[in-house]
């Protein structure tokens, strides 16, 4: 499991800290190869000209921040385990 936190780009607003799967991931690093935005904002970081962006095993981050493509499904699938995740903690929590 990795954890990461989302955020909406339209307001900059904060939603919350998620741990998604390894293989949700490989799916978010092929959908980034994709993404025109996020393989320019790649090749800066390729070229030392972006410092703020990183690539970690071909993904892109920004900080500690994955970055997901403007994709509705992928997107959907992503606070789908998530809530799954939630859900599950708050049943281990409740149970304890």
């Amino acid at each position: 499991m990795l954890r990461i936190e989302v955020v909406l780009l339209e307001n900059q607003g904060y939603l919350t800290t998620l741990q998604i799967s390894l293989p949700l991931i490989e799916t978010v690093k092929q959908q980034q190869k994709d993404d025109f935005e996020l393989m320019k904002i790649k090749e800066g970081v390729e070229e030392g000209k972006n410092k703020v962006f990183s690539i970690q095993n071909e993904v892109l981050w920004y900080g500690d921040r994955l970055c997901v493509p403007n994709i509705r499904a992928l997107k959907k699938e992503l606070l789908k385990e998530a809530l799954f995740e939630d859900k599950t903690m708050r049943g281990t929590l409740d149970s304890g």
